[in-house]
């Protein structure tokens, strides 16, 4: 679990004496109800209850582990694919820990539209929703605890929420919860480092892109949340949330936050050197070993890339019947090139040889993608010169 240590030191925030550390966890991006991307046929039904059974054990979590407040970041919902019993999923979900405080900000998929669960005012007492787009306050009755934040009103929002926001005075733990991509500004409330630094929140919970670590701004401490749940090859491919601990100190706020990961789905890309092999057969193996090495497991979704010198009619397409090595689905990627046949098609003096000649210099130099590229069209021509099948995943 990646951590980092942050003493806060901001000037008037001396907490009293006696003040008790808080726990906190950030969440985002979480689409309860979407679609995710599968490389098996599973039921939607099945899917949204699968996604629901990962978010009530995450919320089971936060409660063992004594937090006290949980912030969603963004995209809670899936706006466009929620069911109808979203809504009192939620209500009944957050209500079994009264305990506990909920806070929400909206964000582009779960806006805050006419017709948004958020809408309802059935939510329990323990959740706040951050209604406008326009930077808002919270502060936990109980707590030592103030929340800033702000909801999307549709899936954009040009509105910079902290353009000369500062944070009150006072010993209190500030804390920064919404969807936004610094830097980037546009349609996605633009914020930036800077304006994250002079605003002086003790931690900025975002969401918007893969969780990239933990950085500094200012005084304080800002992290993405991530995704919930592995939902695609692009981005990041593995669940999880941000658990911060706050404990008041001379001077301030001491910060340490850590990324954990969640027992849910994950898509993960790696490689495999598959050199002098030729078919599925000998491949079989390697890749039930490669799979235990790595321990991946049932809820992994693998995309697996075979490099490496390889035959010219090497074919690895794996049966129908073969397992899937332990894994929720496989996806082969072929980028071998055909070089391992020695000297000898190079010297041929034939339409084959002339081929080979031809493309040798392409599948051996340059870059990857140039490389495959050229190793795919010499496979293509080769087997049309040979009246056979183009073998390829």
């Amino acid at each position: 679990m990646e951590q980092l240590r942050m003493d806060g030191e901001l000037q008037g925030q001396t907490p009293e004496n006696g003040v008790r550390a808080l726990t906190i966890l950030h969440a985002g991006d979480v689409f309860l109800d979407g679609p995710i991307g599968r490389l098996r046929r599973d039921t939607k039904e099945r899917r949204r209850e699968e996604l629901r059974e990962s978010f009530l054990a995450f919320l089971s979590r936060a409660a063992e582990e004594k937090a006290d407040a949980v912030l969603f970041s963004g995209n809670l919902i899936d706006g466009a694919f929620a069911a109808d019993g979203t809504l009192r999923f939620l209500v009944s979900a957050f209500s079994a820990y009264p305990e506990v405080q909920f806070i929400i900000a909206p964000g582009p998929a779960d806006a805050l539209t006419a017709d948004s669960v958020y809408r309802s005012y059935r939510l329990p007492a323990n959740v706040h929703v951050f209604c406008e787009e326009v930077l808002g306050e919270y502060e936990l009755p109980t707590l030592p605890l103030t929340v800033y934040g702000w909801g999307y009103g549709s899936d954009v929002c040009r509105h910079a929420p902290l353009s000369g926001a500062r944070v009150k005075g006072g010993d209190r733990l500030h804390v920064l919860c919404g969807y936004t991509l610094l830097e980037e500004g546009g349609a996605q409330a633009p914020v930036t480092e800077a304006a994250l630094a002079a605003f002086g929140a003790h931690y900025a919970a975002l969401s918007g892109r893969a969780h990239d670590g933990f950085h500094h701004a200012g005084d304080g401490v800002y992290a993405y949340s991530g995704n919930f749940e592995g939902r695609t090859f692009a981005g990041d491919g593995v669940g999880g949330y941000v658990r911060i601990r706050a404990e008041a100190c001379e001077g301030g706020w001491r910060i340490t936050p850590e990324r954990v990961l969640l027992d849910t789905y994950s898509y993960l890309e790696d490689t495999l050197d598959v050199s002098h092999l030729s078919d599925a057969e000998a491949l079989v193996p390697r890749i039930a070993e490669h799979v235990r090495r790595r321990g991946y497991g049932e809820r992994t979704v693998l995309r697996l890339i075979l490099r490496g010198s390889v035959p010219i009619k090497a074919d690895f397409r794996l049966s129908e019947i073969t397992d899937s090595f332990g894994l929720y689905a496989l996806r082969l990627e072929d980028r071998t090139v055909p070089t391992d046949v020695g000297e000898g098609l190079l010297q041929q003096m034939n339409a084959a040889g002339e081929l080979y000649r031809h493309f040798y210099p392409l599948m051996t130099d340059g870059e990857e993608e140039e490389r495959v590229r050229a190793a795919r069209a010499f496979r293509m021509a080769y087997a049309a010169l040979h009246g056979e099948e183009f073998a390829a995943l």
